[in-house]
């Protein structure tokens, strides 16, 4: 039974890495895709960390996003070569926020972006308690089988003090009991 319960939470952790996972990489992915959804558009020459994306009719426009931004400008930014680098870029920050390390080198750059990095850092938040709560669960009740063990071992020690039983029945008793309980 004790093999079991020890399956059981193995079997259990393992599902809980494989969603983590796989959440983790879905984030990533759209972390990247906030590229193509904002669009942000800002005028030629714009260094500036953040912007509420916009550029003027009669200005010179270029594109301005995280990846932009992190990648050290524009001319080292190029979205056709590089797609596993950035794939990597993107889950590095997804991991770190998801982790709640949060470094600071990978930082959002306009609205979008801004907007998906609190729902992620909330969900790592939550990912977090999930975790923290699912070991404590694990541990307790592991210590409730233990408990349960040790009350019916003393239980059965009294019966047979009682009943003022010989050495050798005890001793049988006991090895049943831990044979059956595990």
């Amino acid at each position: 039974e004790e093999f079991g319960h020890l399956l059981h939470n193995s079997v259990r952790f393992i599902k809980f890495l494989c969603l983590m996972i796989l959440f983790t990489h879905i984030c990533s992915c759209l972390w990247y895709l906030t590229i193509e959804w904002a669009a942000c558009q800002v005028p030629d020459g714009f260094q500036g960390p953040y912007v509420s994306c916009g550029c003027g009719p009669d200005q010179k426009c270029e594109d301005w996003n995280w990846l932009i931004k992190y990648s050290g400008g524009r001319e080292a930014y190029d979205l056709t070569v590089q797609n596993r680098s950035h794939y990597l870029i993107s889950l590095y920050y997804t991991v770190v926020t998801l982790t709640t390390l949060g470094y600071g080198d990978i930082t959002p750059s306009n609205d979008l972006e801004f907007a998906f990095s609190t729902v992620l850092s909330l969900l790592g938040a939550i990912m977090f308690s999930f975790l923290i709560s699912s070991i404590s669960s694990v541990v307790s009740q592991g210590n409730a089988v233990e408990n349960a063990v040790a009350a019916r071992a003393a239980e059965l020690s009294d019966l047979c003090t009682l009943r003022g039983l010989p050495k050798s029945l005890r001793v049988r008793a006991r090895a049943h009991l831990s044979y059956t309980l595990g």
